[in-house]
This record gives structure tokens, sequence and C-alpha cells, in this order.
């Protein structure tokens, strides 16, 4: 549309009617008198204005008054009120026009907050959003999903629930981590789960991994899902056997009330203890070498790599002939024949200290005889034995084979 329209010409060296001149400063004057002023051309708010009308149906008076509607025409209105659902507009009382999204949907409510900046653009027919003015609507071919809604996102994509997309992670039965899982600092909890009433095979629940077992009915297997750990408190007494589909440690367990356990099912309906507990029993603690030496702890267990640290256990034993040729024995490494009567036993593991440590000899002769052993040296890693008859002459006679034993600190 124009705005001005351009008088008769004045004819080159013609005198002009001053009521013509007069017509056309009138109507420039006119003209300028529509055009935006220079601020608000400058500050772009020649298109913009501020809502006037109801929730749904905005209205709009713009700087300067607009003659019709043209396809392409753009403005910018501030929202007074939120919409709540499909709206229209009248700019400048040319007509209700309806809003649009920009994939020509009708609005749903909250698509113009209250106070936010709309604009809108004339398609000829009705005034659309423009892109990225829809709260979170990015368009499919942008890479959004063209809604606003989780259900419409699914919706507009093409994806099922169940099938395509979970609605949330507990859908997932078997959720997988690419790679380990990084708590954060935060504990991983067991979820306690209901009650199970014992019974032969027990069935383990899948609402947690801490369950209760009720009654008093035994059982040799655990139905359970490959992988799980779990973790059983037993309120009564009842038998659980070991075997194959349920690994005890070699020994049925007669449960009592308040014992607990933690088990790890490495197959289906295989399962493995891993923990016990009985309730009112101090827990097992396994004795070291220093509680050992010492010998007064009785708190503590004994295992078969330590029991030889008893002050009362030999730290040494051996059995060989007179040939130097080593039979049973325990922490010792070689013997050394050096001569008729006289022998080097080598330790694995020395004493803390020479001679403070006691050694027993025993000979088997062939005959009776009168040799006798005794100790030619105590030293940390070695055990000098010497062979000799009541006149102190070293030698052997009739003596096949001679054994020891040593006590001490090692």
């Amino acid at each position: 549309m124009a705005y001005y329209t351009k008088g008769t010409p004045a004819v080159a060296k013609t005198l002009a009617r001053a009521e013509n001149i007069a017509a056309e400063l009138t109507t420039i004057v006119a003209a300028f008198d529509k055009v935006p002023e220079q601020l608000a051309l400058e500050q772009g708010r020649a298109v913009f204005a501020t809502d006037t009308g109801v929730a749904d149906a905005y209205l709009v008076a713009l700087p300067a008054t607009l003659a019709a509607y043209t396809t392409g025409l753009t403005i910018i209105m501030k929202a007074v009120n939120v919409n709540t659902g499909a709206s229209t507009v009248n700019v400048d009382g040319l007509g209700v026009k309806s809003i649009k999204r920009p994939n020509g949907d009708a609005l749903v409510a909250g698509d113009i907050p209250a106070g936010s900046m709309v604009g809108l653009a004339y398609d000829g027919t009705n005034f659309q959003m423009a892109r990225g003015t829809v709260p979170g609507l990015v368009a499919i071919a942008d890479g959004g999903t063209g809604a606003t809604t989780a259900g419409g996102a699914r919706t507009n994509l093409g994806l099922v629930i169940g099938t395509d997309v979970l609605a949330n992670l507990v859908e997932d039965t078997t959720p997988q981590l690419g790679g380990p899982l990084d708590a954060n600092s935060q504990p991983i909890r067991f979820s306690k789960g209901a009650d199970i009433a014992s019974a032969s095979p027990l069935v383990l629940g899948t609402d947690g991994n801490y369950f209760d077992v009720t009654g008093t009915t035994g059982f040799s297997a655990i139905t359970v899902s490959a992988d799980t750990e779990f973790k059983l408190q037993f309120d009564g007494a009842l038998t659980m056997t070991d075997g194959a589909s349920l690994d005890l440690a070699g020994a049925n367990i007669i449960t009592a009330a308040g014992d607990r356990g933690i088990f790890f099912a490495t197959a289906a309906n295989t399962v493995e203890m891993l923990n016990y507990w009985r309730e009112g029993v101090e827990p097992l603690i396994i004795a070291g070498q220093a509680a050992m030496e010492t010998g007064t702890t009785l708190v503590q267990v004994v295992t078969p790599g330590r029991q030889h640290n008893h002050p009362s256990a030999a730290k040494v034993y051996a059995e060989f002939n007179v040939g130097g040729t080593l039979g049973r024995s325990f922490n010792v490494a070689s013997i050394d024949d050096d001569a008729a009567g006289n022998f080097g036993v080598n330790l694995t593991t020395a004493f803390s200290a020479a001679d403070d440590y006691a050694v027993v000899l025993g000979l088997d002769t062939a005959a009776a005889t009168d040799i006798h052993a005794k100790t030619d040296a105590r030293n940390t890693g070695s055990i000098e034995i010497i062979l000799a008859d009541s006149s102190n002459v070293v030698g052997e006679g009739a003596v096949t084979h001679v054994m020891l034993a040593a006590f001490g600190d090692l």
C-alpha cells in the first residue's frame, strides 16, 4: 500500500497555483504522519504492540495503523494473558485471525505464557507463531520433536511406549551400563522386599534384594535369576541343604531366628553363599602371627597356615637317614652330610635369634648302641647335629635315622 500519492506534475517555466502547492504539501505531511517515528524504527518497535485483549483472544494496535492484512506481515506482541487453548489475534481492528503453531496445529494451553514476547507472521490465512517462540518447540527438521510434551513427541516421532521407548526406568528389566558404575559417593543399598514363606525350592521375590524368610520348611535350591546378589534373614529354624544348586561351602546349615546370609546366583537357580552371620554370635576373627605367638586370645580362630606360630607347636621337624636323605619334614630346606656323624639341617624360615629355641633329637638304630645325638650349634637358619658315643667319639655306629623337632620364635 502507498501512503503518498503524487499530485499533478508542475510544467516547467509556468506559474504554479498556490492552492495546488498547498494541496501537495498537505499530502506529503499526511504521508509522513503515517510513517513510524525515527526512534521506533531504530529500536525495532515499529511492529511491536502490547496485547489489550483477553486470554485466547488477543488484541493489538501497532504504532502505525495497518490498512489490511498482507501475506508476510510480521508483528511482535507482548502477551498480557497466558493462553488456555486455541487462540486468535485482531491487529488494528482488521479482523480476528487464528494463531497457529509453525506446523499448522492449533495452540495448546501454555503455548503463550503471560508476559512473553510472541512473534506472529501472517501466512495469508492465519498468524503463525514464529519458529522458536513456542516454549520447548523445535521442529523435527531442525533436530527437535515438533512438540512440547512427551506424548506429543512420541506421536510425532512414531515411537510406541514399551516397544521403541520407555515411559520410565522401572520398565527396563535388564538395564545395561556402558562402563563401571560411578555411584558419585552415594551408597548402593539393599531394597527390602515382601517376606517370603519358606518352601522347597525357596522362590525369591522380584520386589527387592533383601528378604525375611518365614516358616520352617527346609530347602536345597532357590528360584532366582542369574547374576542376582541378595540377602536373606531367617525368622525361624530350618535346614538349608548343601548341594549343586545351593553351595553352602560343603555343609548343611540349620538356621536360627535372626540369622542372616548373603548369596549370589552364578546362574539361574544356582546359588552360592558368600557370607553367613549367626544371631548372637560374634563374627569370626582369624588369628594372625602375632596373636598366635602370644597365645593368649580366646576369641580368634586358628587357621592351618598359622597354627605352627603358636608356642606349643614345633617350628621345625625332620627325619633323615645317616646318608643325608631327607624324609618327612616341615620348614627344612635340605640336609648337609658333612662327615660321618656330623649333619647340618638347613631351615626354610629362620628362627628370630640364634640359640633362642629348643631342639629335641631322636635316633633309630639297627642294633644296640651307645651312640647319642646332640646339637653342636643352633644358628638362626640352620641346626648343626653331632652323633657320638659315650666317650664323645664322633661316629654313627648302628644309627640309621635321625629325628628332630625345634620349638621357638620364627
